[in-house]
């Protein structure tokens, strides 16, 4: 079912399960959209996270979820957003309506994605 699904650019994904709008790595957003349920942020670099990109699509009800290694970070960042949680890799977790499982997201090439970073792929039930 594509049609429920948006890329913006590079990563940045909106899926739209009929009474949700989720965004993974919002980036390269041109509209504001002002009606992300969930934003699922995969790690912390620029291109990942970008909390101008992320002002673009939250609004008061969002929730930002972001690897506990960047929970921090978040927090200092994204203060326009009142509910962030965390996640790890291999975790299975339900926030609110969204069922989430995690997988570690590494890679084993370049020296900036390791292992320990603790960053995540996400798995959706929706």
């Amino acid at each position: 079912m594509t049609e429920n699904i948006e890329v913006f650019t590079q990563s940045s994904i909106k899926i739209t399960d009929g009474e949700n709008h989720i965004y993974i790595d919002p980036l390269g957003i041109k509209e504001e959209f002002c009606d992300a349920d969930y934003i699922l942020i995969t790690h912390d670099h620029y291109d990942h996270f970008s909390p101008e990109d992320i002002k673009k699509v939250a609004y008061e009800n969002t929730v930002l979820i972001v690897p506990e290694k960047m929970k921090a970070k978040a927090l200092k960042e994204i203060n326009f957003i009142n509910k962030i949680e965390s996640i790890s890799p291999n975790q299975n977790k339900k926030i609110n309506s969204l069922y989430i499982e995690t997988i570690p997201a590494y890679n084993i090439i370049k020296p900036f994605h390791l292992k320990i970073s603790g960053w995540v792929g996400y798995i959706l039930e929706i």
